[in-house]
C-alpha cells in the first residue's frame, strides 16, 4: 500500500479491521495518502473525503467498544464459573477430569504414591532441595503432563527437576482447593514497544477465587499452609525479615534472633581452632559497607541461658506428663485384668 499498488481494500464489515483505535486510523492514513479507497458490504468509502473519514473514525470506534464488551461479557463468564469451582483449562498431573465441571484423583496407584512420596519427604526434610537431591540420589521418577499433545491427558514419566517439585509443593490443588487467578499479566514499555509479562504471581488475598475443600486432596489445608510457610521461611533471596533455611551448626537460637538497633537478622559464623565456635552478629554492613557495624556476641552463653530457660519452663510439663501415661497405662492395665478377677471370684463363690 504505501508502494501505490494497492488501490482498493475490501472487506465484509468495514469495522472489523479495526482491532484498535491506533491500527484503523493507520490504515485509514494510508489510504488516504495514496488514494486507495476502502468497500465493504455497505458501500464504498473515500479516505480523503472528510465525509467519509468521519464516518470511518466512527465505525471503527463502534467496533472497538463492541470488542471490548464482547471480551468484559466472555471474561465475567468465566470468572462466574470459576466462582462456582467449575473451570478448567487444564488439569494438574495426579488428577484426572470427571465430566465438564469435576476433578478426582488419579485413579493410577503409581501417579498418586509418586505425588505422596513429594509431600512425605518434605514434611520430613522441610527443604525443596533437600526433596529434590533425595529423589534424584534414589533414582525416583516423578509423573509430568507435556502440555504439547493435544488431546487427552497423557502423563509422562522423567527423573525429577527443581522446577517439577516446587511445583507440586506450592500448588494447592494438591490441599483440595480450587484457586482461579493466581497469576496476571503486566504491560510495560521496552525500547519504545508495548511488552505483556505473563505469569506473574500474586499474593493470596489477590486470588480471585479460592475454594478449600474443593477435592480430594493429597495433604489437609492446614498442612499446606505450614508448606508454605517453610517455603517461605527458607527463602535467603526474599530480604532479611525471613528467618532463613535451617543450617549445619551447634547454635540453637540460628535464625531467630534480631538486631535490637536495625531489626536484620542475625547471622551466625564460626571460628576457633576446630571450626565450632557460634558467634552472632549483625548483616547491617553488607548492604552499607562504608557503615559501622551493629551488634556481634558469642553464642554460647546465649544459647546456654535460653536452653536452661527452655528445660525449666518444660520441666513441670514433661513431669505432670509422666504422671499421666503412669495413670493411663494402670487404668489400662486394671480394665484388661478386670474380666478374669471377676470370673475368678465367681468360681469361689
Amino acid at each position: 500500500m504505501c508502494e501505490g499498488r494497492v488501490g482498493v481494500v475490501f472487506a465484509i464489515e468495514v469495522s472489523r479491521l479495526a482491532r484498535n483505535g491506533r491500527d484503523w486510523h493507520t490504515l485509514i492514513e494510508f489510504c488516504g495518502l495514496v488514494g486507495a479507497v476502502i468497500v465493504d458490504e455497505d458501500g464504498i468509502y473515500e479516505p480523503r473525503h472528510p465525509n467519509d473519514r468521519l464516518l470511518l473514525g466512527m465505525k471503527g470506534t463502534m467496533s472497538e467498544l463492541e470488542l471490548s464488551l464482547l471480551r468484559a461479557r466472555s471474561m465475567e463468564a468465566l470468572k462466574q464459573k470459576a466462582r462456582r469451582g467449575e473451570l478448567f483449562f487444564t488439569v494438574a498431573v495426579g488428577y484426572v477430569k470427571v465430566g465438564c465441571d469435576k476433578i478426582e484423583r488419579d485413579p493410577d496407584l503409581r501417579v498418586r504414591e509418586a505425588i505422596g512420596l513429594v509431600f512425605s519427604r518434605f514434611a520430613e526434610m522441610q527443604s525443596i532441595r533437600q526433596v529434590f537431591l533425595s529423589l534424584r540420589s534414589d533414582q525416583i521418577a516423578l509423573p509430568y503432563i507435556n502440555p504439547r499433545i493435544s488431546g487427552q491427558q497423557h502423563v509422562l514419566w522423567k527423573p525429577p527437576v527443581y522446577t517439577t517439585v516446587s511445583n507440586l509443593l506450592t500448588n494447592p490443588v494438591y490441599a483440595g482447593a480450587y484457586v482461579f487467578g493466581r497469576t496476571g499479566s503486566r504491560t510495560i514499555i521496552e525500547n519504545g514497544r508495548k511488552r505483556i509479562v505473563r505469569g506473574r504471581r500474586k499474593a493470596r488475598s489477590d486470588w480471585a477465587v479460592l475454594l478449600v475443600d474443593h477435592h480430594e486432596g493429597y495433604l489437609p489445608w492446614a498442612d499446606f499452609e505450614r508448606t508454605q510457610r517453610l517455603i517461605t521461611d527458607n527463602a535467603n533471596g526474599k530480604g532479611m525479615m525471613v528467618r532463613g533455611p535451617v543450617r549445619k551448626g551447634e547454635v540453637l537460637l540460628a535464625g531467630l534472633l534480631r538486631c535490637g538497633h536495625c531489626g536484620r537478622r542475625l547471622l551466625v559464623g564460626y571460628n576457633g581452632a576446630k571450626g565450632d565456635v557460634g558467634r552472632y552478629k549483625c548483616d547491617a554492613t553488607r548492604s552499607t559497607p562504608d557503615g559501622d557495624p551493629c551488634i556481634s556476641f558469642g553464642a554460647l552463653r546465649v544459647d546456654e541461658a535460653v536452653g536452661a530457660e527452655i528445660v525449666r519452663l518444660l520441666q513441670p510439663l514433661g513431669v505432670e506428663a509422666a504422671i499421666q501415661a503412669i495413670a493411663q497405662r494402670e487404668h489400662q492395665s486394671w480394665r484388661k485384668t478386670a474380666p478374669d478377677r471377676v470370673g475368678a471370684r465367681t468360681g469361689a463363690i
